[in-house]
């Protein structure tokens, strides 16, 4: 059985919040993950009322007496999609090896990027690093202690609670973060994935 996908949208239709599941919608999206929304009229043949769900990956169409339409994607949105993914797939391993010349795996650069690039914060819980690294509590746990290992980061008491362990980027860390991440931003620049971005969204 297939996830369902719940979505938020403005007043004005645009999307605000997508997110896979219960658990990767955080309050206050958590308790209307199941939202529907009402469609344009142009998209109503009829003056059917037609509602929109997100399930499984697929957009669905239900009218007001619970028959399905057709789903609205033209052959331009595949290709769009397809390129879009192939892009990023370009982008992903160029980071992998780039990362492993360098003597990391590609969730140790994550998780340094995550830890210094977090808003607003030079130091970052192990659940900050599980949220934004998508991944469990103890594989967090085993990254820190391998970049600790290898000098990259540090634990530190947390100042406020002391009983709370933050995570910060060393110098060393830092010393190679930096270049990994201005070899990545050159690569993004290469690839032009704003123009797919705007293919998507046009």
């Amino acid at each position: 059985m297939p996830a369902e996908v719940g979505a938020l949208w403005r007043p004005d239709g645009a999307p605000v919040l997508t997110g896979i599941g219960r658990r990767r919608l955080q309050p206050p999206y958590r308790k209307m993950w199941k939202l529907q929304r009402r469609l344009p009229a142009h998209l109503s043949p009829r003056g059917a009322e037609v509602t929109e769900r997100v399930i499984g990956f697929s957009i669905v169409y239900t009218d007001s007496v619970g028959k399905k339409k057709r789903e609205i994607m033209k052959r331009k949105d595949y290709e769009s999609l397809a390129a879009f993914r192939y892009a990023l797939r370009k982008f992903f391993r160029f980071s992998e090896e780039a990362a492993a010349a360098r003597g990391l795996t590609i969730r140790q650069y994550q998780a340094l990027l995550t830890i210094q690039g977090f808003p607003g914060k030079e130091e970052i819980t192990i659940r900050d690093i599980a949220e934004w690294l998508q991944i469990r509590h103890h594989s967090a746990v085993g990254l820190v202690n391998r970049l600790v290992h290898q000098g990259f980061a540090m634990r530190k008491k947390g100042k406020r609670d002391r009983r709370k362990v933050c995570v910060r980027v060393t110098a060393k860390g830092r010393a190679i973060l930096q270049k990994l991440a201005y070899i990545n931003k050159q690569e993004l620049r290469q690839l032009h994935l704003q123009s797919y971005l705007a293919d998507l969204i046009s």
